[in-house]
């Protein structure tokens, strides 16, 4: 169970999945090799062992990095388990890069959001709220 993030580069800026048309795709986002060091120069130390799929954890929490098999990447599925301070970092990630993150909660970008750790945030608490009925 994790907060998804879907990383993707577009032709231009959308603010929403609403907004982006039936026939856009993804552009590419770069080499596969690429997209480990950008990914590893915000997320040090991040694990590539599997090369389609990097492991990153810190007392802040765990994102697990899904990047496919392809040696093309045109998009990353970010699956997340922290707390808020890794949203910054997720952010900064997209925007350096000219990326967009899609909140897989509403379907709205991060880097455009007035409160982009909301999600997480609501998220944390649907875990939290099992986790107490599991333990009763």
């Amino acid at each position: 169970m994790a907060w998804d993030v879907f990383v993707a580069k577009f032709d231009k800026t959308y603010n929403s999945l609403a907004e982006i048309p039936n026939d856009v795709q993804p552009l590419c986002l770069g080499k596969r090799n690429e997209i480990h060091e950008v990914i590893s120069s915000v997320f040090p130390y991040t694990d590539w062992s599997d090369p389609t799929w990097g492991q990153w954890g810190s007392s802040d929490g765990m994102i697990d990095f899904n990047i496919g098999d392809s040696e093309d990447i045109d998009s990353i599925m970010l699956h997340i388990r922290a707390d808020d301070s890794i949203v910054p970092l997720i952010v900064k990630l997209a925007n350096e890069n000219g990326w967009q993150a899609m909140d897989g909660s509403d379907g709205m970008f991060l880097e455009q959001k007035q409160n982009p750790e909301e999600n997480l945030q609501r998220w944390r608490a649907y875990r939290d709220k099992i986790i107490a009925h599991n333990r009763e």
